[in-house]
């Protein structure tokens, strides 16, 4: 493993080399060009598991930069790639996917520099700094000894649990480490991420007259609401910290208001810093599951109420030590541009996903200040965001290393 003071003089050689500083003038002088693409993208919207026009317009980039063995694979990920000088490979990516449905976005408004829209920080950002950061190595020359991807993931929200970039490392054992470009901040290295379970649970029964079978038939709905209420009424540490919340609930149709619907199912998602609470709210939940359909069933003759639990998106939690190469790397980045590195062992990224395979990954902003994520009122401030920028280079630089 590389200690920090050698890391560190790595990149002061790297920053004396021409075309490197040719790279950050070029991040620094393209931000308005950079900011006018990520309005663009956020403007194509991109729901989870729709990322279409997003990927196309990442695509036609990727082409316009003459990167190699440009190819979207199964799942709809698009990646290119700069060919090294030596052995090896790293990664570089942004999603694709935002937690909005479709007509949702309308505009890009701004006021007092301020640009407001959903999705304009998470990840419409990350998809501009990545693209400009592809730029500018191609434009500034720098050649690097390993192999450098470039990748738009999908499936990174909600229930598409990451699958996006859990896909592509499956199918691509050659990459040695993983940046991820996630969202707004300069000087933030994330090195881990909670465990997230979610699951779908659903009820059923015969249904029924709410009146005449009454007694008669269980009531899918009464079970699911009973479950749901057993589930918030658990005891959750606060050290180390552990949430579970009862996401979406789904029974029945106005057409219907008189009417025991045959099913009903909700969605419950629970997180820990520790695997070890994870796997107890694995057993608590399902005995609360459980215990909603006994309840119901104990109050009718048929006894018909039966559940099914479909697990939809399961991360382990995982980190990388402070002291690992891919941390100090970012670190003594953010470092060299006169910033001061802050870590982050507890949020949910892509990189979460990429540590839990066992590659050494790390998540960084693409600079500026943001807000109000995942609502309708996202905001995006773009003060010194190339800062963001310069520092992801610089991380992806040192982690493929500089050739002659």
């Amino acid at each position: 493993m590389a200690e920090k003071s050698e890391i560190a003089a790595k990149l002061a050689r790297a920053l004396e080399d021409e075309r490197v500083r040719a790279a950050l003038r070029f991040i620094k002088e393209s931000e308005g060009d950079t900011l006018e693409l990520q309005k663009r993208i956020a403007l194509t919207e991109s729901p989870t598991f729709h990322e279409e026009g997003r990927a196309a317009l990442v695509a036609e980039h990727f082409e316009r930069l003459g990167l190699s063995g440009i190819t979207r694979d199964e799942t709809g990920n698009v990646f290119g790639a700069l060919r090294g000088s030596g052995c090896g490979c790293v990664a570089a990516e942004a999603h694709l996917d935002t937690v909005f449905p479709f007509r949702t976005v309308k505009e890009v408004t701004e006021k007092d520099g301020i640009l407001y829209c959903p999705g304009i920080s998470d990840d419409a950002r990350g998809l501009a700094a990545l693209l400009t950061v592809a730029e500018a190595f191609v434009k500034s020359g720098v050649r690097t000894k390993k192999d450098v991807v470039f990748l738009a993931t999908v499936r990174e929200e909600g229930i598409g649990g990451c699958a996006g970039i859990s896909y592509f490392l499956e199918k691509h054992p050659a990459v040695e480490s993983c940046l991820s470009i996630d969202g707004p901040d300069s000087d933030v290295v994330v090195c881990g991420g909670p465990g997230i379970r979610t699951r779908r649970v659903t009820f059923r029964g015969r249904g029924g007259h709410s009146y005449a079978a009454y007694g008669k038939n269980g009531n899918p709905v009464h079970a699911a609401i009973a479950a749901a209420a057993k589930l918030a009424e658990l005891e959750l540490p606060k050290s180390p910290k552990t949430t579970l919340s009862v996401t979406s609930f789904h029974a029945g149709t106005d057409a219907g208001a008189h009417a025991m619907p045959p099913e009903a199912s909700l969605i419950v998602t629970y997180r820990s810093e520790s695997a070890c609470e994870l796997r107890k709210l694995d057993r608590a939940a399902d005995e609360a599951i459980a215990r909603g359909a006994e309840e119901e069933n104990a109050r009718c003759e048929a006894r018909d109420i039966t559940f099914e639990v479909q697990e939809l998106v399961d991360i382990p939690a995982a980190s990388m030590p402070e002291d690992s190469e891919a941390v100090l790397r970012m670190s003594e980045a953010i470092r060299a541009l006169g910033m001061t590195p802050l870590l982050d062992r507890n949020c949910p990224t892509n990189a979460s996903a990429a540590m839990g395979r066992g590659v050494a990954a790390v998540c960084v902003g693409g600079g500026g200040r943001a807000g109000a994520n995942h609502s309708p009122g996202e905001w995006f401030d773009p003060t010194d965001a190339c800062l963001g920028v310069q520092a992801a280079f610089l991380g992806l630089l040192t982690a493929a290393g500089l050739a002659d």
